[in-house]
């Protein structure tokens, strides 16, 4: 199926000028697509043109631009935080609303992923949202986030009411610090446990030996990324003893799945990062 791209520009969260490229499958979309690439990244990045070629070939419009200050775009990048990346994403948006159609897809990979998730309220008319490796430790972002005492009440009330959420990719004791100080706010009362290896998280569908060090490519279990050598599963739960946080600490599950066809990624890591995401989907469905 042919696709015709449009380079575009439209005006960013902060007035500057956006760059961007819009890709329309050969007949009329099905839908059109937000998709936001990942931190200090483009839109020209292979992963954003495999994705947008990807779903024009399956009838999508797909719009991918440059966050101010990087790529095409205008502005400078040091003056940009996580806040005005999302406003740049509902920016966009509006561009799609006023001139096309209101996006109702919104895809968005790594830091791109969490800005997608918070611009969504914003988007009204967005009925799905897929995120690709996106960050899940605070410490990605808690230094550009300021989380507002509303935003604590929503996560709290979600997590009270059988909501689940993992914290994955994150190393070291200074990390470790880093989502401690930041996830207090959210749940000052109560205590973040080490989960033992007897847990029925790690045996509700796989039988798994307690927590396990999944390393990115190119490095080995043998050794954390930062100062600690080993992994541990550490969990916040609720008054019945549900696991509300799961907290991955030093191991990186996405790139587990990311790797798996990797000639020099070894299939024991991959392997390991299903049975373990398995494992979690389950338990976080049935509790």
């Amino acid at each position: 199926m042919t696709s015709r791209t449009q380079k575009i520009t439209f005006p960013g969260a902060g007035g500057e000028k956006l760059a961007g490229r819009l890709e329309m499958p050969a007949s009329s979309p099905r839908a059109y697509v937000l998709f936001a690439h990942c931190f200090t990244c483009t839109k020209d990045i292979f992963a954003a043109r495999r994705i947008a070629a990807g779903l024009t070939d399956r009838g999508f419009a797909v719009l991918r631009f440059d966050f101010t200050g990087l790529g095409h775009s205008e502005g400078e990048f040091a003056n940009t935080d996580f806040s005005s990346n999302v406003g740049d994403l509902v920016a966009a948006a509006d561009y799609l609303r006023e001139n096309y159609e209101a996006p109702r897809i919104l895809v968005g990979h790594s830091l791109g992923g969490a800005a997608i998730l918070a611009a969504a309220d914003s988007i009204p008319e967005s009925v799905a949202v897929a995120t690709i490796n996106a960050p899940s430790d605070p410490g990605h972002i808690m230094n550009s986030l300021k989380i507002d005492p509303e935003e604590i009440e929503n996560l709290r009330e979600y997590l009270l009411r059988g909501g689940f959420l993992l914290i994955d990719d994150f190393w070291g004791t200074q990390q470790w610090n880093n989502f401690f100080a930041a996830f207090s706010q959210v749940f000052p009362d109560r205590e973040i446990i080490q989960l033992p290896p007897d847990h029925e998280i790690y045996h509700v569908y796989y039988d798994i030996d307690g927590a396990q060090m999944i390393p990115a490519l190119g490095r080995s279990d043998q050794y954390g990324e930062q100062d600690v050598d080993y992994a541990t599963n550490h969990a916040i739960v609720d008054d019945d003893g549900r696991v509300m946080v799961l907290i991955n600490w030093n191991s990186d599950m996405g790139d587990g799945w990311e790797h798996t066809y990797h000639p020099a990624y070894p299939t024991r890591y991959a392997n390991a990062a299903y049975q373990l995401g398995i494992n979690y989907l389950m338990y976080s469905l049935t509790h």
